[in-house]
């Protein structure tokens, strides 16, 4: 059994962020991620895998951290679990997500940049 708690996840780029997903198994699976070409996702700058075995032991808990977010990054991503009695996987997609914290903005005075900023509305144009 597969379980994946957010199977669309929104950042930010130059942001990091954790896939999760956990899996039963009996017995005891081989766990791994992958991108949506199918190639397996392995320790890196880029990446770092965790993979936490729970009480009983036939539970994992599986994590990939993704750094510095980028646009190639984004897309769909795998965790898959496979045993002698089969396979199964979780697709997570990972998508583009507006920080409006960071953004900048060209208003032509201060007061209309922080009335749009107050109101949470960009009415001027971004850039």
């Amino acid at each position: 059994m597969l379980w994946i708690p957010h199977q669309l996840v929104g950042v930010p780029l130059y942001f990091n962020v954790t896939l999760e997903c956990f899996t039963e198994a009996h017995p005891t699976s081989l766990n791994y991620w992958t991108r949506e070409d199918g190639h397996m996702i392995h320790d890196s700058k880029k990446y770092r895998t965790e993979s936490n075995v729970g009480m009983p032991i036939y539970k994992t808990h599986m994590r990939l951290h993704i750094y510095n977010i980028q646009q190639t990054d984004y897309g769909t991503y795998k965790c898959v679990a496979k045993n002698p009695r089969g396979e199964t996987d979780g697709t997570i997609r990972l998508y583009s997500e507006y920080n409006t914290m960071f953004s900048v903005f060209a208003c032509s005075t201060l007061n209309e940049t922080l009335q749009a900023l107050i109101r949470n509305q960009h009415t001027c144009r971004s850039v």
